[in-house]
């Protein structure tokens, strides 16, 4: 191997200007290229499901590279220290949450030595596709809410239709991450639930951004309350 290649600033631009289809590949060339490919590979994860392929059980459907992929992975002793190595490197995540795909949560939590499952994540896009149970949402946003998270986006498309835990829920994620910068929400929210948002953003010492698309609107506290924090540079409110 020529000396090159272990000077990291070279190797990390190029490795930035490769196609990420081509990334799991350049893992695989050498010793040196592995660490800076891998970090790469899973540092934006499209969705879930990919990540769920990682929880230590007998399935095989992934798009991802799996440790067992790559000729130089590290060694382990048990597939939950492979799921944590690679879950440290996650910090962009942009996923749909189903009944379906929240399904195995409820044994990765009580199996993981963690209680946040990416532990640097700093970008979260949330879809909820359908309305699930209180206690499942909750499970949800505690397993993801990491306390370095600076975006988070909340979406969900059963609009009129969405129990008051579900807002609920969303805003009371928020006191695990105090170091939000953005937070963007679109959704039903019930005025009496609404309410809550002015004290919960209001406690967000960094917050910078704010995009609110609330049915049926704001309560006029909440709006006066978002133009009392200092901080804020953004402000769309819908």
């Amino acid at each position: 191997m020529h000396h090159i290649w272990n000077v990291p600033e070279i190797l990390d631009e190029i490795l930035k200007v490769t196609a990420k289809p081509d990334l799991p590949n350049m893992a695989r060339v050498c010793r040196a290229f592995w660490p800076s490919a891998a970090c790469l590979i899973w540092e934006v994860v499209p969705s879930i499901t990919h990540w769920l392929a990682l929880v230590p059980r007998d399935k095989e459907h992934s798009e991802y590279p799996r440790a067992s992929e790559f000729e130089h992975r590290p060694s382990s002793t048990s597939g939950w220290e492979r799921f944590h190595f690679y879950a440290a490197f996650v910090r962009d995540l942009a996923t749909n949450i189903t009944h379906e795909n929240v399904m195995s949560l409820p044994d990765v939590q009580s199996s993981s030595e963690q209680t946040v499952l990416f532990p640097n994540l700093e970008r979260a896009y949330l879809t909820l596709e359908q309305p699930l149970p209180q206690a499942q949402i909750k499970q949800v946003f505690s397993l993801l809410m990491a306390p370095n998270l600076a975006v988070l986006r909340c979406t969900y498309h059963f609009f009129l239709t969405a129990p008051d835990e579900t807002p609920t829920a969303i805003i009371e994620s928020l006191k695990l991450t105090p170091l939000i910068e953005s937070f963007r929400f679109s959704g039903s929210m019930p005025g009496h639930i609404a309410s809550l948002l002015g004290p919960a953003l209001s406690s967000l010492s960094q917050l910078r951004s704010i995009r609110l698309y609330i049915i049926p609107g704001l309560p006029l506290e909440v709006v006066q309350a978002i133009s009392q924090i200092p901080t804020l540079e953004s402000v769309l409110l819908g």
